[in-house]
């Protein structure tokens, strides 16, 4: 019997701090609220209550045995510029105006030492707004190479189509960008902006191998889930698509004139991706995601919420398989019951019995992968082009917002943190917190 997960949370509506529940109720998992003021709240979270509520006493009981004290961010988001050229009415960080400052070089320049002295081993993204409208975007980006920072760009898209920019872009250090988009297919255009990002993204592909390319499409529930299939289709062979992160709308910024039931969470969006890709069985998947939460916990420190999953798809002859199709994945699962019991035990028990535990899931499949991982790194020490195989990260996330918030998680854990400029100081917070 799965128990009833309850953790600190807000109203979404007057931000009084209020007990949230996740119980499982006719095979669905449920987020509840109730707030004095304003009522209760009810969200759905999963089609699976039981494997989904497996999932979230497994991360409870794991997150009391691993140290998370000294959580590691995986990436900043630095909110450089307060301007953009677009007016979304689901954007994040207006409400309703933009929630904070432009940042001057100063300013930059301020942020790289703060990473660099604090020796975070972290990526930064130079976000807003739209960063490419950054008078010292290109300076910054420079600095970040000159201390060894990795650095890339979140964007909509459309100042690529700037030929001067453009140029300017291809010759700086930057390596990665995170792309904004509505549609993959002309045909579904329907305004000049989507056909705009469409041309940019035309343009990336075009010059294949410059960048390693982000996929961030916005999901909302009912209303584009196919957008799903149409960026796992379109990567499945581009390779120079580094990986796809698919967020779900949030209610938060100026979100919040929207209906609350536009907000898809992240197994919703992962049911979607099951049903295109190869998956023995969809308990699988929720195997993987303890697998995936212990692992970051155990060798890297990172903390990661339950609005966020995983999925490693595996490029293969044009098509796209779920990793978990190349192992056992339920002898795995008896595995980790075991690894559970010494869960509190020094980290080098936690790894020895990890392996021992992936070991366990080891079948002729998995040989087969092995060989053509070793064939993909051979390639790619030879520059060998095209490379044939290769994995493709699909992160799916619901932004933080107060309907979702773990106080607890988000004020302390949260694996992405924000950078921002208010009222002339810096700021270096967990998630979107500030922005509620």
């Amino acid at each position: 019997m799965n128990k009833m997960v309850l953790f600190k949370t807000l109203c979404p509506y007057c931000l009084t701090k209020v007990e949230a529940s996740i119980c499982e109720r006719e095979g669905k998992a449920f987020l509840k609220k109730t707030c004095v003021e304003h009522g209760s709240l009810e969200k759905l979270l999963s089609h699976h209550g039981k494997f989904y509520m497996e999932l979230e006493n497994f991360r409870l009981r794991v997150a009391k045995q691993i140290c998370f004290e000294n959580t590691r961010k995986t990436n900043y988001s630095v909110l450089s510029i307060n301007s953009c050229q677009l007016d979304c009415d689901y954007c994040h960080v207006r409400v309703p105006a933009m929630a904070f400052e432009s940042m001057n070089s100063d300013d930059l320049d301020s942020v790289l030492r703060m990473i660099k002295d604090n020796k975070e081993q972290t990526m930064l993204f130079l976000s807003g707004g739209e960063p490419t409208l950054h008078p010292d975007l290109f300076y910054f980006l420079e600095q970040a190479k000159l201390l060894g920072i990795p650095a890339g760009i979140a964007t909509n898209g459309l100042k690529l189509l700037d030929e001067n920019f453009y140029r300017k872009l291809k010759a700086s250090p930057a390596k990665e960008i995170i792309l904004s988009y509505e549609v993959l297919e002309e045909k579904k255009v329907k305004n000049e902006t989507q056909k705009l990002k469409l041309k940019a993204l035309q343009k990336l592909e075009k010059d294949e191998g410059r960048f390693s390319l982000v996929l961030a499409p916005l999901i909302f529930r009912e209303k584009n889930e196919q957008l799903i299939l149409d960026t796992l289709n379109y990567a499945k062979d581009r390779h120079f698509v580094k990986r796809i992160e698919v967020n779900g709308f949030s209610w938060v910024g100026s979100g919040i004139k929207r209906d609350i039931e536009q907000m898809i969470m992240p197994d919703e969006m992962m049911d979607v991706i099951a049903s295109m890709v190869n998956v023995d069985d969809r308990e699988d998947i929720f195997i993987f995601q303890k697998i995936f939460f212990m692992g970051l916990g155990i060798f890297w420190k990172v903390h990661v919420c339950r609005f966020f999953q995983f999925m490693f798809l595996v490029r293969e002859k044009g098509e796209l398989t779920s990793i978990t199709t190349y192992f056992d994945m339920k002898r795995i699962e008896k595995g980790l019951a075991f690894w559970e019991r010494f869960s509190g035990s020094f980290r080098v028990v936690q790894i020895v019995i990890f392996f021992w535990m992936m070991l366990l899931g080891v079948r002729f499949k998995t040989f087969v992968l092995l060989k053509k991982i070793f064939k993909t790194g051979l390639d790619k020490l030879r520059r060998k082009v095209p490379v044939t195989f290769d994995f493709l990260p699909v992160a799916i996330v619901t932004n933080c917002s107060a309907i979702t918030t773990d106080i607890d998680i988000c004020s302390k854990w949260c694996a992405n943190g924000i950078i921002y400029k208010k009222a002339g100081k810096l700021f270096k917070v967990p998630s979107m917190y500030p922005f509620f």
